[in-house]
């Protein structure tokens, strides 16, 4: 089943402690895609103030 153009909602934790809020953003998928890469595009494209702590395990 290929994920190339459906389109995803993310729901992001923006902030830190009770004032922290979800928010709601739509991407379209590309074929291959992890998480990371969704949330690099979101930043990219969408909101270029997001912070992504990310590491490889």
């Amino acid at each position: 089943m290929s994920l190339k153009g459906k389109n995803q909602k993310f729901k992001v934790l923006r902030g830190e402690g009770e004032t922290a809020e979800l928010e709601d953003y739509d991407l379209e998928l590309d074929e291959g895609m992890v998480v990371l890469d969704c949330m690099h595009r979101i930043q990219y494209e969408q909101e270029p103030d997001l912070a992504v702590r990310w590491n490889c395990k």
